[in-house]
């Protein structure tokens, strides 16, 4: 474990032995000086101006950002947070308003049914001849959650008092597995009755975690699996349901193998393959996952990777050391970077948003005080998506950068434990002039744990000189976080919530024809976007689906696609399909493209239809409307899969489809 002194000595030592950089003087404003901490560890801005600097000194590292061109992968807000089965209802109610700045897409809970210690205990009691359902504080905590945006996603354990044999305890293996399916589908079908969407169903945690919270073997973990999820597709057969929460990813010898295999024969659901990692070995991890699922075949291409349990620290994650301070806000950003552009990702839940009571793992602390750990993730919500080329001369200094019509920001971090003096230089701004708003994490930054204040608040403001262009210089501190923003004075952001009136998400789905690839395909839900990349892929093929409902009468739909996006063989293709929903299952599609397509085309896609469209219709993708009930079915239900696809139009294309 790293601990918070012994990295403050190796940071004096090396500092001593390669001299500390000589920071560069700010071109904007407050220059590289802290702001002040009172003993509350409340922090005042210093907003003063500088005269720019007219040179840098030798060791300057000059970073360039320019907003010219999307490039890389985008910084989709699937990051969300682990809440332990720990924390009580009543202090999730009180600190939850907290996550709304941080954009979270989900938050993941144990339910912890008969574990004395977590907060659904008693969500089910009685015996499996008589069981009696508790939805208060279920309902409660979903609600929570759901009227902030968030999707509630469940892990389905431990061994409910009905099912549990004399002696036993809420790690056993449930009795009667009979019985545990009508729980589990029972719990799915009750959120379904009511409107309530859980945006993902999981079967267990960490069966594989020695004893900790499972005592059954394997193969009894496959069995759970095959009734726990039968159970909650048939409490709701639009669930997103998986597994198998594994814990123990450096040694699984052939469980995951067997456990996808056991899916396939059985003709299981696997909607996500879910996983977890403490430490910073994160990628080979996930890597091991990718392996076994493409191993395991076409039948999973379709399943994405769920990291729902995250943290660069590992056990036991003491109070006082990295959990607590400013350098926990650097492994966050590396983190983001890193997943980011793991494209069969689909959802990072970070462990853990309040604390348990037995570790320092929250970004908020027991008493709902904000760590620097919370400030990075609050940054992270304030980034637009789509990512710009940021290039540093140095691997020690690591950066993103990200730009919408109205903000346009870059976010730096040390990786290294001297100061590093730096100037960015934004080129190609967004729009002609701004305000500008540096923020920092460091030592004398925002970092409650460091004395250092717990708000988010800026150390420099100024405004922008030059017509689409500003130069910052200043200091990086050792492993400190610096976020400069960019904004038009417009108050406006494309992170704001947007959809067709009344439209309902009902799941999404994914398609992984060649995994590790970097040509990518997200829908975001809050905002009703869609991106689709090639990256550098040699045959890429990006599609994601949106199932969903109470759709208006019509859709209005723009591409804003850069690259240069060309028809390059019969299976080139660009554009948005409407397939139609009956009680007879999907029985029509139409497909919009602008001249990329060929009516030879063999390719199909897992899901909707599984065919080639019925009909074609070509448009100006730059903008047009799609009048649903015009191409309807007589006996359409009024549910429809839209599936955004981009295949073999050439490398470096993107395109961010929005509906309205």
């Amino acid at each position: 474990m790293r601990t918070k002194i012994g990295k403050r000595v190796l940071a004096g030592f090396t500092a001593f032995l390669l001299g500390t950089s000589t920071a560069c003087q700010s071109s904007s404003a407050g220059s590289s000086e802290s702001p002040s901490s009172d003993p509350e560890g409340a922090s005042s801005a210093d907003t003063s101006s500088e005269t720019p600097s007219q040179s840098l000194p030798e060791n300057c590292k000059e970073i360039t950002v320019d907003f010219a061109e999307r490039a890389g992968s985008p910084l989709v807000k699937k990051f969300g947070f682990f809440n332990s089965g720990l924390v009580s209802l009543d202090r999730t109610e009180k600190q939850i308003p907290a996550i709304e700045d941080l954009h979270a897409e989900s938050m993941r809970v144990e339910l912890g049914m008969g574990n004395q210690s977590m907060i659904f205990d008693r969500l089910v009691t009685g015996n499996s001849e008589n069981m009696q359902f508790d939805w208060q504080d279920i309902d409660r905590f979903s609600q929570l959650l759901t009227s902030r945006g968030i999707l509630p996603y469940f892990s389905y354990g431990y061994c409910p008092y009905p099912t549990r044999e004399a002696g036993g305890d809420f790690r056993s293996q449930p009795n009667n597995l009979d019985t545990w399916k009508e729980i589990t589908r029972s719990i799915a079908s009750h959120f379904k009755e009511n409107g309530v969407r859980i945006g993902y169903h999981e079967v267990w945690n960490e069966p594989d975690c020695n004893t900790t919270f499972y005592t059954g073997t394997w193969e009894e973990y496959c069995k759970l699996y095959a009734y726990g999820a039968t159970g909650i597709r048939e409490g709701d057969p639009d669930a997103v349901v998986g597994g198998p929460s594994t814990a123990w990813v450096n040694s699984p010898g052939t469980r995951y193998g067997d456990f996808l295999s056991y899916v396939e024969e059985n003709n299981l659901p696997l909607d996500f393959f879910s996983m977890h990692r403490y430490g910073t070995d994160y990628l080979l991890k996930i890597d091991s996952v990718r392996q076994e699922l493409e191993k395991a075949g076409a039948r999973f291409e379709t399943v994405p990777i769920h990291v729902n349990e995250i943290n660069t620290d590992t056990a036991p994650w003491n109070y006082g050391e990295i959990c607590d301070h400013y350098e926990m806000a650097a492994d966050i950003f590396s983190v983001i970077q890193d997943l980011s552009a793991q494209h069969d990702v689909e959802v990072v839940s970070w462990a853990q948003f309040l604390e348990s009571g037995v570790d320092a793992l929250g970004v908020l602390n027991e008493k709902g005080r904000k760590k620097a750990a919370y400030n990075a993730f609050a940054i992270f919500g304030r980034m637009p998506v789509d990512q710009y080329p940021l290039e540093s001369p140095s691997p020690m200094v690591r950066g993103m950068a990200t730009a919408d019509a109205h903000r346009a920001c870059a976010v730096l971090w040390s990786d290294t434990f001297n100061d590093q003096a730096i100037s960015v230089s934004f080129q190609n701004l967004p729009f002609a002039a701004g305000s500008v708003t540096v923020y920092r994490i460091d030592e004398t930054n925002c970092s409650l744990g460091d004395a250092a204040g717990e708000e988010l608040i800026p150390v420099e403001t100024t405004e922008t000189e030059e017509e689409k262009t500003f130069t910052w210089s200043g200091n990086l501190p050792p492993e400190g976080v610096l976020y400069i923003e960019i904004n038009d004075g417009s108050n406006q952001s494309d992170l704001e919530p947007a959809s067709p009136k009344n439209a309902t998400i009902i799941r999404k789905e994914h398609y992984y024809p060649a995994r590790g690839e970097s040509c990518y395909a997200y829908f975001d839900e809050t905002t009703w976007t869609a991106r689709l990349g090639t990256g550098t892929a040699e045959n890429p093929h990006s599609a994601v689906g949106v199932l969903a409902d109470t759709l208006p009468d019509t859709l209005e739909v723009s591409f804003d696609t850069e690259g240069n996006p060309q028809k390059q063989d019969t299976e080139s293709l660009l554009g948005i399909r409407v397939d139609y929903e009956t009680e007879k299952g999907f029985t029509k599609s139409v497909l919009f493209h602008d001249g990329i397509y060929d009516e030879e085309r063999k390719s199909t896609l897992p899901w909707g239809t599984k065919k080639a469209p019925t009909e074609t219709v070509k448009t100006d993708l730059s903008s047009f409307q799609i009048s649903l009930a015009q191409y309807a079915p007589e006996d359409w239900n009024g549910r429809i899969l839209l599936i955004f696809e981009m295949q073999n139009c050439g490398k470096n294309v993107s395109s961010v489809i929005r509906l309205r």
